[in-house]
């Protein structure tokens, strides 16, 4: 999870948030496919603008993830990632 932390941190795009000061969150749902790609990509909080910004993030990330796997198998998992940002 550093990676992609790190991947959102330099990919937000603060001044949209211009004119806007405060805390937000948001919880973005995305899930990882047996080849290692996302998809299925949602994200819900309490700011338009912070759920936008990291669907558009997330869906610019093209590296692969490790995909879950049962008995030895890659399966497709569902993966939940709280944010939150202080303007």
């Amino acid at each position: 999870m550093v990676a992609i932390r790190r991947h959102i941190g330099n990919e937000m795009n603060i001044s949209k948030f211009s004119g806007s000061p405060g805390t937000f969150k948001s919880i973005t749902t995305f899930d990882v496919n047996p080849d290692g790609t996302i998809s299925s990509i949602s994200t819900t909080g309490n700011s338009p603008i912070l759920n936008k910004e990291m669907d558009r993030i997330m869906k610019k990330l093209k590296k692969k993830w490790k995909p879950g796997t049962i008995n030895g198998q890659p399966v497709k998992s569902k993966y939940t990632m709280p944010m939150g940002l202080s303007i």
